[in-house]
Parts: structure tokens; sequence; C-alpha cells
């Protein structure tokens, strides 16, 4: 979202303000149309002021953010590639931002500045018009907007909704800032409704993180222009979460994560087997970011030879664990709601299972939820997979005539994986029991209805949930 991308055509500007900096900043086109060549290192006129020249120096190297991220991801480009992207020193770099994570979050503030700019035009309309007679007008203007934003500036949509994930811990706080501007506008939206008919509070930032989801695969799948026809289908889907009850927070045991024995490997016996065990211990331990080769075969019992032989290296072993424990966690849910009399109800199950494991599982939460490096094709891929695995779950015995479009399945995934993954991002998976009604609504309210979503759960997940499952 933003400016332009940088391989827009030639002549398009885009003007914002930078955080990083004093007064206006022009995000520049860094490479020329014809020639493809980076300009030459910037010298300042003699008569420049140095903050016209700061701001200079600012915008090209925002401009060239934007651009690294759409040709090689945030993780893979350096500082070195960075600046000579943007024609100016590495010493005009540091002096204008800290670090290239610090440039990255200052264009990401830029960016989202600017699209929440239009955005929110678009919703307000005109302001001197005459009174809308549908209060939904606002927020399809809106959903259409953000829908823009992705098919006209895909290089800095992708830089905000697919790159931030790559930017560690500190881009987290600027998510949820983002994300809290959309909350408001749609609580504004409600507000005006003519019945008394709402959305829990609780569920606003789900159902945003289902849009976002839906957002980031186009965007990843070279099909962001396929969006501009999403936003109506997208408003019409957020409105039937409208209820007039609230989803009350189900009386399910709180679990301390890895309160249970996190992995019944058996006896381990084969060297693979070991080898992925040791992974999941280090994960459950310290999260992705502390696997090593070295360690995982000294934990495993095997020599670095032989874990050579099994993985090609630490990442790869990270994504065989992680495939293998969401397939084991698939399967318990796939189990649970086997058992069930209806679909619906067997959503439930599934999604209380799920919670459940999430919730007693560390090396699960950290390898599902918290280390989901953007940074490769490969994680990007294994990301997609698992997400196609969650769907099946939840849909597999959907009823024959269930009228629910693809968009809509897609962002009902996003938003049941993005109430889980921020309770765990948060370090509060003990409470994911009992949120689990909430995500079970999540699937149910657009396919059945609210009500009868409302009646399921309290039938279904209301009764004593029992142990954690083994």
């Amino acid at each position: 979202m933003g400016p332009k991308s940088t391989k827009s055509s030639a002549g398009d500007r885009a003007k914002g303000t930078a955080s990083s900096g004093t007064g206006a900043v022009r995000i520049y086109k860094v490479r020329g149309e014809a020639s493809g060549q980076t300009p030459p290192k910037l010298i300042p006129r003699r008569n420049a002021s140095a903050s016209a020249v700061a701001a200079h120096q600012r915008g090209r190297l925002h401009a060239a953010m934007i651009e690294a991220c759409a040709d090689r991801g945030y993780s893979a480009t350096t500082t070195r590639e960075l600046v000579a992207l943007a024609g100016v020193s590495k010493k005009a770099l540091y002096q204008r931002f800290e670090s290239k994570q610090d440039c990255f979050l200052a264009t990401y503030d830029l960016v989202v500045r600017e699209a929440v700019e239009r955005i929110s035009d678009a919703y307000r309309g005109d302001p001197d018009g005459e009174r809308e007679a549908d209060w939904t007008n606002g927020l399809c203007r809106a959903f259409n907007a953000f829908a823009a934003e992705l098919v006209e500036r895909p290089g800095p949509s992708h830089l905000a909704l697919v790159e931030v994930l790559s930017a560690g811990p500190a881009a987290v706080e600027r998510i949820e800032s983002a994300e809290s501007v959309f909350v408001a506008m749609i609580r504004r939206t409600f507000d005006q409704a003519p019945d008394s008919l709402d959305v829990a509070p609780g569920l606003i930032r789900p159902l945003i993180g289902g849009i976002w989801s839906v957002a980031q695969n186009r965007l990843l799948e070279g099909r962001a222009e396929e969006f501009a026809t999403c936003g109506t289908e997208l408003g019409d889907w957020l409105l039937r979460y409208r209820c007039a009850d609230d989803i009350p927070l189900l009386g399910i045991p709180a679990y301390q994560p890895g309160s249970r024995a996190d992995h019944a490997w058996g006896d381990a016996a084969d060297e693979r087997s070991r080898l992925l065990q040791a992974a999941a211990s280090v994960i459950a331990r310290g999260g992705h970011g502390e696997l090593a080769e070295a360690g995982i075969a000294e934990l495993a019992s095997v020599t670095p030879d032989r874990f050579a032989a099994n993985f090609k290296d630490a990442e790869q072993c990270f994504l065989a664990t992680l495939e293998f424990l969401s397939a084991r966690a698939f399967a318990r849910a796939i189990r649970e709601s086997n058992t069930a009399s209806s679909w619906a109800a067997g959503v439930c199950l599934a999604i209380r299972s799920l919670s459940l494991q999430v919730a007693t599982d560390r090396a699960l939460a950290h390898a599902a939820f918290v280390d989901r490096p953007a940074a490769s094709p490969a994680s990007r891929d294994r990301r997609a997979e698992l997400m196609r695995a969650f769907a099946d779950v939840l849909f597999r015995r959907a009823p024959s005539d269930c009228k629910l479009t693809m968009l809509a399945a897609e962002a009902i995934v996003g938003a049941v994986w993005s109430l889980l993954q921020r309770q765990v991002n948060k370090g509060r998976p003990d409470r994911l029991p009992a949120l689990s009604g909430r995500a079970a609504f999540l699937v149910l309210a657009p396919i059945i209805g609210a009500d009868a979503a409302l009646d399921t759960i309290n039938s279904e997940l209301r009764s004593p949930a029992g142990d954690a499952p083994h």
C-alpha cells in the first residue's frame, strides 16, 4: 500500500511524509524506465539545504526498499545492495536511519499512512453530501479502495502485507497500529446500523486478519488484479457476523504451554525421527531462530554427517518438523470432528482439539504461528500448504448445498488462523481453549447464520471439555 511501486510507469512519483525525518519527502523512482540502470550517487547542489538533501536521500532509500523487497525480499536484501539501488552512500543510510530494519519500518509507516489516508477518504465519501441511505456504503467504498491499493500499488502493498512478516518482533506493533485504524472504521460502521445487531469486539481483528490473508495470497501468487472485484464480496462476508448476542468465553480450563508431554514420538528409533524430535525440542525452548545443524545433531545423538544425509540445512529440518507437528495436530482434529453428529458440530470439536493442542505444545505453537519466516519461497510454500490443510479440517464435511465462495472460505481460514496466531504471539496460548467458541463462530456464522452458529457452539462446547489431547 502507499506510493506507486517503483516498477510503475516513468514519471509517476508519489509524495508522503517520512516518519523518520522532518518535512515532506518524495519517493523517487530509482531505476530508469528504459535502461534499468541504477542512477549515479547523489551529489547535493551547493545551494541545497541540509534538510532538503536529507529528505531527498530518505525518499530514494524508501523507494529502494520498496523495489528491493519486491525483487528479492527484505531478508535477502543486504545493506550494500540497498544503498547501491538508492544511489546513496552507506554513510548516508546510517545518517538517515539506524539500520536496514529501521529504514524498512520507516518505509512501512509511510506506505501505510498514505494508504490509510486514501482508504479513509473513500470511507468518508463526500463530507458535504447528503446523509447516505445505506449505512454500509462507506464500508464498501473502503474495501474497494483497499482493493485498489493492491492493484495500483503492488510493490508498496507487497512490502506492507508480505515482507513485514520478515521484519521481526519490531514490526508487530506496526501491524497492530495499522489494524486499529480499520477496527475503528468497522466499529463506526456498525454504530450506524439501524438495528441492534453487532459484531463481537473480539472478532473484528481476526476478521481483518482474514482479509489481510486473502490480500497476501493474491500478491504472492501474482494475482493482485483479481482483488479489484473482491471488495464488495469481502464487505458482504464481514456483515454476516452480525448477531444480537456476544460469543462468551467458554469455561474450558486454561492449560500452560507444555503442561503435558509435547511429543509422543515412541522410541524414535530411526535417525530422521530423532532429528525431528530434537528440532521440535529446540523450537519449543527458543524458537526457529535457535536451530543449528550441529546442535540438532548433538541432541539427536547423530553425527553432523548423518544430519546432512537427512536434511540439507536447519531450515529444511525446521520445515519437516513443522510438517510433522501440523499433520499430527490436524489428524487429531479430524478424528474429533468425525465423532460429531453434524458438520457444524464437527467444526466445533475440531477447533477445540486444535486450540488445546496449540495451548499445550510449545513446538507446534512456535513453529506454526511464531516462526513463519516469509524470507524464502520454501517457507511461503509450506505456509500455503499448512493453510490448505487447515481449510480441509474445517470444510471437509461441509454440506453439499453450502453456498460458500472460494474467497469467503479463504478469508475464514485466514480469520481463524489470525485469532490463534495473535494469542500465541502475545504469549497467551493458554487462552485458546476458552476462545474456541469464537473461532468456531468465525467458521459457522457466514455459512449457517449467526444465530444457528451460536446455538451449535453452546450445545457442543458448553459441556466439560475434559483433558487436553494426548
